[in-house]
């Protein structure tokens, strides 16, 4: 989808790759990972407040003057850079594109209940510095 996504960034500030759009799905995934990922996406949008059908999708693509926005406030830890920035730079206009997720070629999963705890902790930390803008 990145050709959808380069010619969405035409009209948009922020294009994101998303599983839950019109024409994405999880593909192959199990059920346990998808039950997973939904609530990730659910406890983001609770914490943050954002309106994104997918918050925790890793693919995504943004415009240079929006990434420079965020740069300064952007967080050294933490895994999930796309929400960090799509909040601090607050994109407008931006969009979804549906992409089909495939499972893992290579690798492990960093998921456990520690990352989660983590992952927690890194949207509450984001939320303070939104608010403190």
């Amino acid at each position: 989808i990145l050709p959808q996504m380069i010619d969405a960034l035409e009209r948009n500030e922020f294009v994101i790759g998303s599983r839950l759009a019109e024409g994405g799905s999880y593909g192959d995934c199990s059920a346990l990972r998808r039950l997973i990922s939904r609530g990730a996406a659910v406890v983001a949008r609770a914490i943050l407040g954002v309106k994104l059908s997918d918050p925790t999708s890793g693919y995504f693509a943004l415009r240079r003057e929006t990434f420079e926005r965020a740069r300064p406030k952007l967080s050294p830890s933490g895994f999930k850079i796309m929400l960090e920035i799509f909040c601090i730079a607050r994109p407008e206009p931006f969009a979804e594109v549906g992409y089909r997720f495939r499972r893992r070629q290579a690798g492990k999963s960093k998921a456990s209940a520690r990352v989660a705890a983590e992952y927690v902790k890194n949207l509450l930390d984001l939320r303070r510095r939104m608010a403190g803008r």
